[in-house]
């Protein structure tokens, strides 16, 4: 609502508080419950061995050490989360045509766009699909997190990388999350061609075969799986 009135920057305040918030009760959520299956274990064991008893963390301590925990987590995946970088694999495939002896495929996964710094990371993750010179490129899923009216501006990015044999993707639970059409026009606009239950054949000799997420299911009635393409 605040980005659809112009207010683009309160909107993205307001999303990262609501995200940081969800990540720090989730992991307080975790940690809690992990520390009392563990009084609950010690209690059993006092039952037989009442040594064992002196083993219990009491409340305060316990929470202590959970808030410690859960910010060295979320310190750690804030970080964690603004390293994009490349993985090299190579994959050795026999009987391939002449002409596809070296065939470099990019493969782009979970850059939620919508979430905290996604501009940075768009323009990241862009800047190094432009350096790698691949031939083609790949989305495995989880592109978007938000409404295509929120982000479409940041598809222009990824649109500029244009590898000779084209891009493909498919959705993964995020993308059916955001909504399957704000998902399928962000995709459009960065120039990917969503593969859901179809197959296609970019060069002789390579079949891209895209199926869709498990989540699916339960949001869309013509999700495909891998057993019906």
């Amino acid at each position: 609502l605040l980005a659809e009135c112009g207010w683009e920057g309160a909107s993205d305040a307001v999303r990262l508080v609501g995200v940081v918030w969800l990540v720090l009760l989730f992991w307080f959520l975790l940690v809690g419950a992990a520390m009392n299956l563990w009084n609950v274990a010690v209690w059993l064991a006092g039952r037989v061995r009442p040594g064992a008893r002196r083993w219990r963390l009491p409340p305060r301590a316990a929470f202590l050490a959970g808030s410690a925990l859960v910010l060295a987590a979320a310190v750690w995946g804030w970080f964690e989360a603004e390293r994009i970088g490349v993985r090299h694999v190579e994959v050795t495939v026999e009987h391939l045509p002449p002409g596809m002896e070296t065939f470099r495929i990019a493969q782009l996964s979970d850059l939620h766009v919508g979430g905290p710094r996604s501009e940075q990371h768009v323009v990241a993750a862009a800047d190094l699909l432009r350096d790698l010179h691949p031939d083609m490129v790949v989305s495995t899923g989880d592109m978007i997190d938000a409404d295509f009216e929120t982000i479409g501006h940041l598809a222009e990015h990824l649109a500029a990388v244009q590898p000779p044999f084209g891009k493909y993707a498919v959705f993964g639970n995020h993308d059916f999350y955001a909504g399957g059409e704000h998902s399928e026009r962000f995709h459009a606009a960065a120039g990917f061609e969503v593969l859901r239950g179809r197959r296609v054949s970019p060069a002789d000799g390579l079949e891209l075969v895209g199926v869709d997420d498990p989540a699916a299911r339960r949001r869309d009635p013509d999700a495909r799986g891998v057993d019906e393409v």
